[in-house]
């Protein structure tokens, strides 16, 4: 075959998407993550045990 080494357009595609999805998930991991501390360094300042406006997710 003389396609050797040559993947399908579309698999491609799906590769890029793969790894796009998964960095686009872990940076908002890392966002949310990173504005969950500073919301818990807020409520040790403000002295507020409700959260402060918080979703109250602590996962």
């Amino acid at each position: 075959a003389s396609c050797q080494g040559h993947r399908h357009p579309l698999v491609l595609f799906w590769l890029l998407l793969h790894e796009m999805t998964m960095v686009g998930l872990h940076v908002l991991h890392f966002t949310e993550e990173k504005l969950r501390l500073q919301g818990q360094d807020a409520e040790l300042v403000s002295g507020d045990p409700r959260g402060s406006g918080s979703s109250g997710c602590r996962c």
